[in-house]
C-alpha cells in the first residue's frame, strides 16, 4: 500500500490495531466472571467480544455480575496493569503489529500527525503506551471516558480530528474490529482495516492490509 500524499494525520485503534491486547482483556474478563461464578474462559470471551467495547461486555453479563459497571472497570483496569507487568519490554514488544512501530517512526520523521484511538479506559492505556515506551509518538490519545458515547459511535474519532485540526480528507484511521470500523467510517474518512488478527470484514470497508509492514512512504 502507498501512503497516500494528501493525508496529514493519522489515527490509529490500540486494542487488535497497534498490538494484540484482546487475549489480555479476555483473560482480565475471565477472572472476573469466574470470581463470580460463571464458567467460561478467555478463548470463548475473545470469539464472541472480539473488538467490543468493555461497556457492552459488561452489558451482557449485568445480570449475572453482582457488580456495578464502575466496580467492574477497576478490577478489569487493575488485573489488565498486572498482566502487562509480568511482561519485559521485549516481550510486550513482541505484541505488536508487525511494522507498525517502523511506520509509526517514518510517518512522525515526515511531520505526520498521530493520534491513538481506544475504547479501553484511560489507564490501560497508559499502562500499554507506557510499557512500549511509544507514548512520545503521538500526539494524544482518546480514551473510553474521553467522550460521552464510545466505539461503534462515531464521537471518539469525530473527537480526535477535531483535536488534530485536520479536515475529514486529511486523515487516515487503521482499525480492526466490526465495532472499530464502523465507528471510523462514521466520520467519513478514508479508513484501512488491519487484519493480523481479526478476519477482513469487506462489507465493511474495502482497503484493508495484512500489517503495517506492506506501507511504503513516496521519496
Amino acid at each position: 500500500m502507498q501512503f497516500p500524499q494528501d493525508i496529514k494525520a493519522v489515527i490509529l485503534d490500540m486494542d487488535g490495531t497497534l498490538l494484540n491486547t484482546e487475549p489480555l482483556h479476555a483473560k482480565a474478563i475471565e477472572t472476573i466472571l469466574v470470581q463470580n461464578g460463571l464458567n467460561i474462559t478467555a478463548h470463548e470471551i475473545e470469539e464472541r467480544f472480539y473488538g467490543m467495547s468493555d461497556t457492552e461486555v459488561f452489558k451482557s453479563f449485568e445480570n449475572s455480575l453482582f457488580l456495578e459497571l464502575d466496580t467492574f472497570l477497576k478490577e478489569k483496569n487493575k488485573l489488565i496493569k498486572n498482566l502487562i507487568s509480568q511482561y519485559s519490554y521485549s516481550d510486550f514488544f513482541k505484541l505488536l503489529t508487525p511494522g507498525v512501530f517502523e511506520f509509526l517512526t517514518e510517518a512522525k520523521k515526515r511531520n505526520i500527525k498521530l493520534a491513538l484511538v481506544s475504547a479501553s479506559e484511560n489507564e490501560v492505556i497508559e499502562a500499554i503506551l507506557s510499557h512500549l515506551k511509544l507514548k512520545d509518538h503521538f500526539v494524544f490519545y482518546v480514551g473510553r471516558q474521553h467522550t460521552q458515547f464510545t466505539k461503534p459511535n462515531p464521537s471518539p474519532y469525530f473527537l480526535a480530528l477535531r483535536l488534530l485540526e485536520v479536515k475529514t480528507d486529511e486523515a487516515l484511521i487503521f482499525e480492526d474490529s466490526p465495532s472499530g470500523l464502523k465507528s471510523a467510517l462514521g466520520t467519513g474518512a478514508k479508513v484501512v482495516q488491519v487484519t493480523t488478527f481479526s478476519p477482513p470484514l469487506k462489507s465493511q470497508v474495502s482497503l484493508s492490509i495484512d500489517n503495517f509492514s506492506c506501507i511504503t512512504f513516496a521519496n
